[in-house]
């Protein structure tokens, strides 16, 4: 796995700077390229999660190239962290029944590709949600709780009282 300063080696000037700007560093030149990937290297405050996410996908994806990382499956993800953000898909409509086991669909398959790669909200699909309201909901990472796709009647009771509590604290 690439290093901290790999990564930030190949970052342009601009996006350095940008950097350390924002964790407001104080690198002993700010012209000179090697000077502000060191001062970022050695920041504790500048993560590569707390930089990463700011960068467009395309640019993700050259580093990645860059660092002969596969940018598009497990190693990718190793390296973007979208800090605090998680994806729920709610997939289960995705799959066909088997007589002893089911099987994802094609298109299936290419339905959460395509949602995850995007990142985004899709009605009763998918939910982007942050670290933040996970923790409100004391870490339960059940789908249900994010993203509604079956009527109420149809849930387990503790997510309606939960969707019911939600409601009244209006969170």
């Amino acid at each position: 796995m690439p290093s901290k300063r790999d990564v930030l080696a190949l970052l342009t000037r601009d996006e350095l700077l940008a950097v350390v700007d924002r964790f407001g560093l104080a690198p002993p030149d700010r012209r000179a390229k090697d000077g502000l990937v060191d001062a970022i290297a050695s920041s504790k405050k500048a993560t590569l999660a707390g930089v990463l996410p700011d960068l467009s996908r395309g640019r993700l994806k050259d580093i990645c190239h860059a660092l002969g990382l596969d940018e598009s499956g497990r190693e990718k993800c190793v390296l973007v962290v979208r800090m605090g953000n998680t994806i729920f898909v709610e997939a289960s409509r995705e799959f066909r029944k088997g007589s002893a086991q089911n099987y994802l669909r094609d298109e299936g398959v290419k339905k959460i590709v395509a949602t995850v790669h995007a990142f985004k909200d899709v009605p009763k699909y998918a939910r982007v949600v942050g670290l933040d309201e996970i923790e409100k909901n004391d870490f339960n990472l059940n789908i249900s709780r994010y993203v509604m796709f079956a009527p109420s009647c149809c849930r387990h009771p503790s997510e309606r009282a939960a969707d019911f509590e939600q409601g009244i604290h209006g969170n």
